[in-house]
């Protein structure tokens, strides 16, 4: 090397750095938008879908209806455990949508909430570690919410709208660990949103942080390692202590209206959770099954890739725990290298990884009844954060490596060509990683167009019905309904009955423990208290029909998404798999899902595969309605 090498060597330094950050200004939102734009035309798709939501997601938009008036909640959803989730932040968020649009709005807002926090993920990235950081995330990001689905972006039930947040929310527990205290506050409001929507989070968003604080607060007691030139870490300017009394003020607003209730009414909410969880009626899954749990969510091609944790039967599947155990390890141990060698952010992302992983299975073993996968949705975003902190560790590992050669190289070792492949195919492997990305993101959004709205096959049947319904009642009289379903949820009935309200009719439900909490104590009444009544029953208008109603009946929508000749194919169908299964007869059809995995456990016990799949596609369609009145006297 030359005198005139060694002049030039600076300024091409310089002039690389400076081409860098202007990539890096301009591929970051570039990023962060194709993250997100699965969520943003899911939400365009499922504005226009004219969705009316069904059963528990019927109740919620009823409670987000509640929002600025008279009862406007300061609690969240009900549980099945007659307490409510922590706090009303999920409604509040909803209600402009459905004050825009009526019930599509709700999907509108959910995915729109899902694009913010998507973007947030990958800008997030970016800031804590670059161009090269924010490219591996993009595509782990795009990859995730491939296995999400599109569906899943713009559900409003309330486990899954918080899901995206509780990854921002590790995101920013591990910034603040690293001495960027501006993300306190991003902690603070993403954590509360998701413990709000659903208690289910709350183990891990007070495990987390805490553990996290405890580990930095011992890691500063001991002697740190030089950080090593080539190590990919963004400085920012440390904004004092302001941000940490922007996050307490935050943390008193949003929890403001959950206390307000717990002193104000009787029961108080958050007493009656505490109530529940320190004497539970329950037993807790224990750490076998939590082991098992993890052992499926963290396995090589987990449900976080392929959107698979459930049995035939809906429970949670489990696996073997073995490469679960050996996945977190090996991100502590990488990650601890990586720390040695001087990328310490990358050790405390191993750290915030490793400690979610150990948190979700504590937090797995504690939960209660029956065990399904929507009760712990966060395993993928913790399998998701071990996969990025490997990833991250690793590269970091191999930068140090070959900063080191490029100082052996410039003191007159021949080393510096281990440097060479680093710095020559950063720029191909960045490129096949956002390449990656960008055909998984286009896959889901492809996908999106149009989106499957939750449960279509109840909305279309709510849609037919209160189109046909509204027209028979008058908005002055006041009218009970009841609802006669022995086949599953009251799915459409419910859907209904809100749908009614939300059209501005005086529909009340017959008063019951189990709805009064989920549907408010100023819609129902007692039997007898209102002599109108509407009544829907899940069955097709047949003349056997006809002859069962009540004297004085009147038919005033009928709804059945197959036609007569399918109908009594289903009804043979029905029959036939029941003898097989060595069933008694029964007047109800049998229930066969169209889920693959339990056609494949009836098929198990004895049923034909050609029945079981040709009543699963009948089945899939949807159920049959009738809706009649009986007038008082």
């Amino acid at each position: 090397m030359n005198d005139l090498d060694l002049e030039a060597g600076p300024d091409r330094t310089v002039v690389a750095r400076d081409r860098a950050a202007g990539v890096r200004r301009f591929a970051a939102p570039v990023l962060a938008f194709a993250a997100a734009l699965p969520a943003l035309v899911a939400a365009v798709s499922g504005a226009r879908s004219g969705w009316y939501g069904a059963s528990d997601w019927a109740l919620e938009v009823l409670r987000v209806s509640d929002v600025a008036h008279r009862h406007s909640p300061l609690v969240g959803v009900a549980s099945r455990f007659g307490w409510y989730h922590p706090g009303p932040l999920l409604f509040w968020l909803l209600a402009p949508g459905y004050w825009l649009l009526g019930q599509p709005g709700v999907l509108l807002v959910t995915g729109l909430s899902s694009a913010v926090a998507l973007a947030a993920i990958v800008l997030l990235a970016d800031r804590r570690g670059g161009l090269a950081l924010c490219v591996w995330t993009f595509l782990l990001t795009a990859a995730l919410v491939h296995g999400l689905g599109a569906s899943f972006l713009i559900d409003p039930w309330n486990p899954f709208p918080p899901f995206l947040w509780f990854v921002v929310f590790l995101f920013a527990v591990w910034s603040a660990a690293v001495g960027d205290r501006a993300l306190v506050p991003v902690a603070v409001a993403a954590g509360t949103f998701a413990v709000q929507s659903h208690v289910g989070y709350l183990p891990l968003v007070l495990a987390v942080p805490a553990l996290t604080a405890a580990g930095r607060w011992g890691a500063a007691r001991l002697p740190r390692s030089p950080r090593t030139e080539g190590v990919d870490h963004v400085e920012h300017r440390r904004p004092g202590w302001h941000p940490i009394g922007v996050a307490v003020g935050l943390f008193v607003v949003l929890w403001a209206a959950p206390v307000y209730q717990q002193l104000t009414e009787r029961p108080g909410n958050l007493g009656e959770i505490l109530r529940y969880f320190r004497h539970p009626t329950d037993p807790a899954a224990g750490l076998t099954v939590a082991a098992g749990v993890m052992g499926r969510q963290l396995s090589p091609a987990g449900p976080w890739l392929t959107g698979r944790d459930a049995t035939g039967l809906g429970l949670a599947a489990t696996g073997h725990v073995l490469p679960a155990v050996l996945l977190i390890v090996v991100v502590a141990v990488v990650g601890a290298l990586a720390a040695r060698r001087g990328a310490r952010d990358a050790g405390w992302l191993a750290v915030v990884a490793v400690i979610a992983a150990v948190g979700g299975l504590i937090a797995t073993s504690d939960v209660r009844g029956i065990i399904v996968p929507y009760l712990f949705r966060w395993w993928w975003g913790i399998a998701y954060l071990l996969w990025l902190s490997l990833g991250w560790s690793c590269w970091q590992l191999l930068k140090t490596r070959g900063a080191r050669s490029a100082a052996e190289a410039a003191g007159g070792s021949t080393g510096g060509r281990a440097a060479e492949p680093v710095a020559r195919w950063s720029p191909v492997l960045a490129g096949l990683l956002v390449v990656g990305g960008v055909v998984l993101v286009s896959v889901t959004s492809a996908g999106a167009v149009p989106v499957k709205p939750p449960f279509p096959q109840f909305s279309s049947a709510v849609s037919s019905l209160q189109a046909q319904v509204r027209p028979e009642l008058r908005r002055g009289d006041r009218y009970l309904m009841t609802i006669d379903d022995t086949t599953g949820l009251q799915e459409a009935g419910i859907g209904l009955f809100v749908a009614l309200r939300q059209h501005g009719y005086s529909v009340f439900l017959p008063s019951s423990r189990t709805l009064d909490p989920a549907v408010g104590a100023w819609r129902v009444v007692a039997p007898g208290r209102i002599p109108d009544r509407l009544t829907v029953v899940t069955a097709p208008l047949t003349p056997a029909l006809r002859a069962t109603l009540p004297a004085g009946a009147e038919v005033l929508a009928s709804y059945d998404p197959l036609s007569p000749q399918d109908r009594a194919t289903a009804s043979e169908l029905s029959d036939r798999v029941r003898a097989q299964l060595h069933q008694p007869p029964s007047p109800d059809p049998l229930a066969v899902s169209s889920s693959a995995d339990f056609q494949r456990v009836l098929i198990k016990r004895g049923a034909d595969p050609a029945d079981v799949a040709r009543l699963g596609a009948l089945e899939a369609a949807g159920k049959p309605y009738v809706v009649y009145r009986v007038r008082g006297r």
